[in-house]
């Protein structure tokens, strides 16, 4: 899609009033919450992202482009999160995929025509149809980079190479020089490995787990823990335990690597053969926005390469629009061959993060629910 097109669709050159309700799809469906139609432009924009998420060079061009005066909060958690884009507080969202699927089950997100998003179809497919962003056949996210979580080790110190997760959780390889991020999504990490590594217990989503797959997963962390040199939040906090000898191996974004490689660290991350998970960011709609005008013209905004190339080299991420490599390649050379971003094999050996649910996708409502994911954990990284 042109420029231009793109531009135009941002700056109001689609005509018609914004509708919410009921209106009709192009198979002639009704769609509640769905708008089909964009109106004039706002005055604001109020939006939920991770902090230095949003450089200037993003925000800044679109307030010139559409006259709305863009702020920006820090993320709160996912149930307060919901809460205020149910009421209309907030207009949008970057949710990653444990919180995207809940804000779609609490009906704080609207469905998204994505007609109204002209940049929309050359986002990468498999991208197009995370869990975290589709419900009941419906998009609610745009997608605008994304990362895996890769098993991390250092190269001074690990013969051989590793080729499984299977160091990472015993208590011999590395004992008490590991790093763990210090979220829920470990257990799915757990039960990414145990998929493998014990067939019998039947797993085939790590996110979607029976109370017996999930006592497994939480088990072989419990294990684990006390091999764990540090839980980690910030990424930072990892690659300064890398250099200074703390850990050895870890789980790790490709972003982290890079900057340890940068400083001269034998540190090297690969994704192992049971395969990894993987987060995304995808910008969503409050269900009851007051500024429905500026977050639709925001949703076709993001979604353009130029943009996609900003917000990834400000994550150290992969953009979601292969199109941004024109620019990322020249702000540093081979950046989309490092992050894979047209490598449908490796894509396909991740596994995206997305919210837990009673739901099992497959009509049984025994699986084990996001809350009790948070208790766990929290217990496990306590100890």
């Amino acid at each position: 899609m042109a420029a231009a097109v793109v531009l135009a669709v941002i700056a109001g050159g689609c005509n018609g009033s914004s509708t919410s309700g009921a209106p009709a799809t192009a198979a002639g469906t009704a769609v509640p919450g769905m708008r089909t139609h964009l109106g004039p432009p706002e005055r604001t924009l109020r939006l939920l992202a991770v902090p230095g998420s949003l450089p200037r060079s993003v925000i800044g061009p679109f307030q010139a482009q559409t006259g709305c005066r863009v702020t920006v909060a820090g993320l709160p958690g996912a149930g307060r999160s919901a809460r205020l884009l149910a009421s209309g507080s907030v207009d949008g969202i970057a949710a990653t995929g444990d919180v995207g699927t809940r804000l779609i089950a609490a009906g704080a997100v609207a469905p998204l025509d994505t007609d109204l998003i002209p940049e929309y179809r050359d986002l990468t497919p498999a991208l197009q149809n995370l869990p975290q962003d589709t419900a009941n056949g419906l998009r609610y996210g745009v997608p605008v980079v994304w990362a895996a979580q890769l098993l991390a080790y250092g190269t001074a110190v690990t013969t051989p190479v590793p080729q499984s997760w299977a160091g990472f959780f015993d208590d011999r390889t590395f004992p008490g020089e590991v790093a763990v991020h210090d979220s829920a999504m470990a257990i799915a990490e757990a039960a990414l490995y145990l998929k493998s590594a014990r067939p019998s217990l039947g797993i085939s989503d790590p996110y979607e787990l029976t109370p017996a797959q999930f006592s497994a997963a939480t088990g072989l962390l419990a294990r684990q823990h006390a091999n764990v040199g540090l839980y980690w939040t910030h990424p930072m906090a990892e690659i300064r335990a890398f250099r200074r000898g703390i850990i050895v191996a870890g789980d790790i974004w490709p972003g982290q690597v890079r900057r340890l490689q940068a400083r001269g660290e034998g540190v090297r991350a690969l994704v192992p053969a049971e395969g990894a998970t993987a987060w995304a960011v995808s910008w969503m709609m409050s269900s009851h926005p007051d500024d429905a005008n500026c977050m639709l013209r925001w949703l076709a905004y993001i979604a353009t390469p130029i943009v996609q190339g900003h917000a990834a080299y400000a994550l150290d991420a992969a953009p979601a629009n292969s199109h941004a490599c024109v620019y990322l390649d020249q702000r540093k050379p081979g950046y989309c061959t490092a992050n894979h971003v047209t490598d449908g094999g490796y894509l396909s050996r991740l596994a995206f993060w997305k919210g837990p649910k009673r739901d099992c996708g497959n009509g049984k409502h025994v699986c084990v629910a996001a809350a009790r994911w948070t208790a766990a954990w929290r217990s496990l990284s306590a100890g």
